[in-house]
């Protein structure tokens, strides 16, 4: 991977310089002698507009297909002599020259299609969708197959050199270091991803940069280099307002891909190979947990036991009785025990790592049936301190999980107890304290797992359960208020990441409520907030009084005498103009006007 922006010859760009109804240009693909894109009118009416082509040759654009299907098409599929796009139902509409309308081609995704890739030499083209995020194959006859899921929301794939991978990154809305924004690499035949590379702590240690989102990929197949644009800003909170490209060279980073046709994955016991026997010894292992929770690149493990046995059961491998819970530490000869970790002789069965405290160190959660108990360990730079209760009211608590339940930016605790057949979370402050419980359910008989995911697409998690009384798979709906300041009844927050709002300034408020209520100026009506066309540098902001100036000037409250279109307080501030008489007015434009003299000629006043 190459960081130095003058080691690679530059490309060269030429500006094409061509009107397209509308001006909005969400997505832009080309083929043959031909460019497709979407336009549309991004402020007033977002989900009308249509198809546009244009001829290189002829240097005009040669077709305009507005179309009531069109919701955003976000990508345009490109063949040699025709295109296709994505409805909003993900049926597929194709354009073909000539034509007038788009005509519908019998393929559906059954989602909206985001990001392909070109054809390949068989016509096999490659594509993510929006919601859904499935990866799939389509071929010259329409039938698509599935290739898996990708990690996050994608909005840009790109096919290597020799068809045997198609790259992304994932989470295009802020959310790519939590991945540690890496590359993925998937397998055209069997969907295998693998990682190639991790780009953020690139970013960090390069240019002191959080990587926030990736918005396209594009790879060169002559130089066999892949050129991926992100977001970046100064933390993992706020990754915006700065624009990165990373070049990754793709012969170093393919080196150690598995091949297509590479042996079937297997497992082997390794144990005694990570050095594991040892600490092992004693141990009834109930509750594992897993992460790297001193950051030194290494995962971890917690591994909780059940200790209440007689000590004959514990007589294997040379041990006397019972141990306690054990952390391990990884490192590259394997794992070690940390003999500081204050363990306990109980029943642990289950466990997880979450930073419970908000001191950005992972601590340690347990779930002890034989007490009925709910508890965890504060970690400080990798010191852990003692066992602190969060519930002893969970019969039989088989396990535990930490998500932000009610969406107040703190992690709060989920338990499954069997005996009292209970769902239930405990409210986290962020500080390591925690409310009472709230019980979720006690539908399930005898449940005895537990994880969290957003299952209905809402970006808040939901719980799911396996109970063996009943032998159910079932999940519970947060139904925790989501922010929807447009009242449409679709999360904002999802608004934003799929493209149906824009949030210039990056708070997760769509720009069109911080408008209407007054929170975000546009004093020139052009549905862009100030402020961020002022980050932009699209519009001055000379006195840094968040107004841009040419709105000052038209309303009258800064003057511009000579109409140069520059604030006269800041041109005297800047030392282009004078003000000798300080009373607010140029030197020049009083001269100009006759109402001071300068009888030498000089442009001082007199």
């Amino acid at each position: 991977m190459n960081t130095d922006s003058h080691a690679l010859e530059p490309y060269a760009l030429e500006p094409i310089g061509v009107p397209v109804p509308f001006h909005g240009v969400p997505s832009l693909a080309g083929g043959g002698r031909y460019l497709y894109g979407e336009a549309l009118d991004p402020f007033s009416n977002p989900n009308s507009g249509g198809l546009f082509v244009f001829d290189t040759v002829a240097d005009d654009v040669i077709a305009w297909l507005p179309d009531e299907r069109h919701a955003q098409f976000r990508n345009v599929i490109v063949h040699e002599d025709s295109a296709m796009v994505a409805a909003s139902d993900g049926s597929l509409l194709r354009y073909e020259p000539g034509a007038t309308t788009l005509r519908p081609t019998g393929i559906s995704l059954g989602d909206r299609l985001r990001a392909s890739t070109r054809p390949d030499s068989s016509g096999i083209i490659y594509a993510v969708t929006t919601s859904q995020h499935d990866l799939v194959a389509i071929d010259p006859d329409g039938n698509v197959r599935s290739l898996g899921n990708a990690v996050a929301y994608s909005t840009s794939i790109a096919l290597l050199p020799d068809q045997s991978a198609f790259i992304y990154v994932p989470d295009a809305h802020g959310g790519t270091a939590n991945f540690g924004a890496p590359v993925i690499a998937v397998d055209t035949s069997t969907g295998v991803q693998t990682t190639l590379v991790e780009l953020d702590q690139l970013a960090r240690d390069g240019l002191g940069l959080v990587l926030g989102g990736s918005f396209n990929v594009t790879v060169d197949p002559t130089r066999r280099l892949a050129h991926i644009g992100l977001n970046a800003g100064p933390t993992q909170e706020s990754p915006w307002g700065e624009v990165v490209q990373i070049t990754v060279e793709l012969d170093n980073q393919l080196a150690d891909r598995p091949a297509a046709n590479a042996a079937a994955s297997s497992l082997e016991a390794a144990t005694d190979t990570f050095g594991l026997t040892a600490p092992l010894t004693g141990i009834r292992g109930h509750a594992v947990a897993v992460a790297d929770i001193n950051a030194d690149g290494w995962d971890d493990l917690f591994v909780g036991t059940f200790a209440d046995r007689p000590p004959e059961t514990y007589a294997v491998r040379g041990a006397q009785g019972p141990n306690p819970d054990r952390l391990l530490l990884g490192g590259p000869d394997g794992f070690r025990l940390d003999d500081t970790f204050p363990g306990r002789l109980a029943r642990s069965a289950g466990a997880a790592f979450a930073d419970l405290d908000g001191d950005g160190d992972l601590d340690v959660i347990s779930a002890s049936l034989g007490d009925d108990k709910v508890a965890w360990y504060s970690n400080t730079a990798g010191q852990f301190g003692p066992q602190q209760i969060i519930t002893l009211n969970a019969d039989l608590v088989e396990s535990v999980e930490a998500a932000d339940v009610d969406a107040d930016g703190s992690l709060d605790v989920i338990s499954v107890s069997a005996l009292d057949d209970k769902v239930a979370w405990y409210q986290g402050n962020g500080a390591g304290s925690f409310g009472p419980e709230q019980i979720i359910s006690t539908n399930p008989d005898y449940p005895v797992a537990l994880t969290t995911a957003d299952l209905d697409g809402d970006l808040d998690p939901d719980v799911i359960t396996a109970s063996t009384g009943d032998d159910t798979l079932a999940w519970f709906e947060n139904e925790t208020p989501f922010p929807d300041c447009n009242n449409n009844g679709v999360n904002d927050i999802v608004e934003i990441y799929e493209g149906d709002e824009e949030d210039c300034n990056g708070n997760l408020v769509p720009d069109s409520c911080e408008l209407a209520t007054g929170a975000a100026l546009d004093c020139n009506g052009n549905g862009i907030p100030d402020e961020c066309e002022i980050a932009a540098g699209v519009l001055r902001d000379c006195n840094g009084n968040g107004i841009p100036d040419e709105c000052e000037i038209a309303a009258g409250t800064a003057p511009d005498c000579n109409g140069n279109g520059f604030v006269d307080s800041c041109e005297v501030a800047a030392g282009v103009e004078t003000d000798c008489d300080g009373n607010g007015v140029l030197d020049s434009c009083e001269l100009a006007a006759g109402i001071a003299s300068d009888c030498n000629g000089n442009g001082i006043l007199d």
